[in-house]
C-alpha cells in the first residue's frame, strides 16, 4: 500500500519527516533519527541523496523523491 506522503522542506515537521529520517538513517546518512523537524542537516542529506539518485538536488522530498526513499529497506 502506497502511503501519500506531504512534500518536506527545510522547516517542515511531523511524522514524515520522521520517517525520512529513519530510512536516511539506514543509509548512514548523520541525521537525527529521533527528530520531526526538518533541519539544515536533514536538507543537506537530501541534496547528497538526491544528486546520488538521479534526482533534482534542491533539497525538498516531493513525489519523485518519496517514490526513491520508500524503496530504502
Amino acid at each position: 500500500s502506497i502511503v501519500k506522503r506531504e512534500t518536506i522542506r527545510f522547516g517542515s515537521k511531523g511524522n514524515d519527516v520522521l520517517f525520512l529520517h529513519k530510512q536516511l538513517k539506514k543509509l548512514k546518512y548523520g541525521v537525527n533519527v529521533n527528530s520531526d523537524y526538518f533541519d539544515s542537516t536533514t536538507k543537506m542529506c537530501v541534496i547528497n541523496y538526491q544528486a546520488a539518485h538521479s534526482l533534482e538536488p534542491d533539497g525538498i522530498v516531493g513525489n519523485k523523491t518519496w517514490e526513491e526513499i520508500e524503496k530504502i529497506k
